[in-house]
């Protein structure tokens, strides 16, 4: 079974991540995010009774949040890394493989590994559950496969959605699971509500940098400052 952490700990570490995450948004002018938008966003903002500034500050966020998704998704992924490290043995990456990461543990798992003795587990980590079509699904089918032809029949197979709170399930063919959100985290961790909490502390601890506009970004003032750039 693997190394039990405290729940605290677990949540420190996606919390240490997660502040990471933030602090290294770089987003681009944003004279520059308004001239990429098009006209049509700001036509409608304009007939909708919006006033420049919540338009301009709309746009912003909504540039973030689309650059911000790989990111938090990397960070994850390094908080999901040093959890593991402390928990199982052997903890690597093979990308080769089609896998984020390779792990073993000591003795049998019945809730997970349908009672393999010593499984490798070999884990695939995803943001949501609409993160691929059929011929995406059936690609990561074919990967797990190969990459349980070269770790053996004790290696046991995981596709991890990190946030969502649909069901999980077993994979086709035997594979493995389908562990979505809290499932996947209380696998990782050995608790449930880590990245609930962990969000939650980051909130109360005000580490979100504001999304500030300031004189320097020169942003536009007036619709026809918004149609020049876009228009």
């Amino acid at each position: 079974m693997p190394k039990a952490i405290r729940r605290e700990e677990a949540v420190q570490i996606v919390c240490k991540h997660l502040k990471r995450s933030v602090h290294k948004l770089a987003p681009k002018p944003v004279r520059d995010i308004i001239a990429n938008n098009g006209v049509s966003g700001a036509i409608l903002a304009l007939h909708s009774g919006a006033t420049v500034q919540d338009y301009v500050t709309q746009q912003v966020q909504a540039h973030l949040s689309a650059s911000y998704e790989s990111k938090l998704g990397n960070h994850l992924q390094s908080a999901i890394g040093e959890i593991l490290s402390l928990r199982y043995l052997s903890v690597r990456k093979d990308p080769c493989s089609g896998v984020d990461f390779v792990f073993e543990d000591e003795g049998e798992n019945l809730r997970f590994a349908n009672g393999i003795v010593n499984p490798v587990y070999l884990l695939q980590l995803k943001s949501g559950t609409s993160w691929g079509n059929g011929s995406q699904w059936s690609q990561q089918y074919t990967d797990f496969k190969l990459a349980r032809k070269k770790y053996g029949d004790k290696s046991y197979c995981v596709l991890g959605a990190l946030f969502n709170k649909s069901k999980s399930s077993l994979l086709k063919y035997g594979l493995g699971h389908y562990l979505v959100g809290e499932h996947l985290w209380d696998f990782l961790t050995g608790h449930t509500r880590v990245l609930r909490e962990a969000l939650g502390a980051t909130s109360r601890e005000a580490v979100l940098p504001s999304i500030l506009i300031s004189p320097k970004d020169n942003a536009p003032t007036s619709w026809e400052q918004v149609f020049s750039l876009c228009a």
